[in-house]
């Protein structure tokens, strides 16, 4: 793949109904130690920059946040991975429990599907589908 990429996200939210988002990213694809990785640039409506690193393995996916919040995701199927998400409001415990995850390597693609549930707090959260398609630009 080159290194050049585009990044679409898909997620689907279902919490007091059904929310659904699409955003598509540019940004740069590495493989290096038998890992691959996608990195990409988030920018808020106020300015504020969030650096994102996918990293993905055999068996599990990561998705590190840098910036006006920092977090580290990790989803492995059937595993309940715990993180703490930094906010400028404070930080907050997080419980990812992953229950599906298919990851498909192509020469030139990536797919990530995911289905899995967040608990904030302690407190059960959102149930969410996501696909991460990444792709040559």
């Amino acid at each position: 793949m080159t290194k050049n990429v585009l990044i679409s996200l898909k997620g689907t939210q279902y919490s007091e109904g059904e929310t659904k988002i699409e955003i598509i990213y540019t940004g740069v694809y590495y493989y290096k130690n038998n890992m691959h990785y996608i990195g990409y640039e988030e920018i808020s409506d106020d300015g504020d920059k969030t650096r994102n690193t996918i990293k993905l393995g055999e068996d599990f996916v990561e998705i590190t946040r840098c910036g006006i919040v920092d977090s580290e995701l990790r989803f492995i199927e059937r595993i309940t991975t715990l993180t703490l998400y930094r906010t400028p409001y404070g930080v907050i415990n997080m419980a990812i429990d992953t229950e599906k995850l298919d990851i498909t390597i192509r020469e030139d693609n990536i797919r990530i599907k995911m289905r899995y549930a967040l608990a904030m707090d302690g407190e059960k959260g959102t149930e969410c589908d996501m696909e991460i398609r990444i792709r040559p630009y």
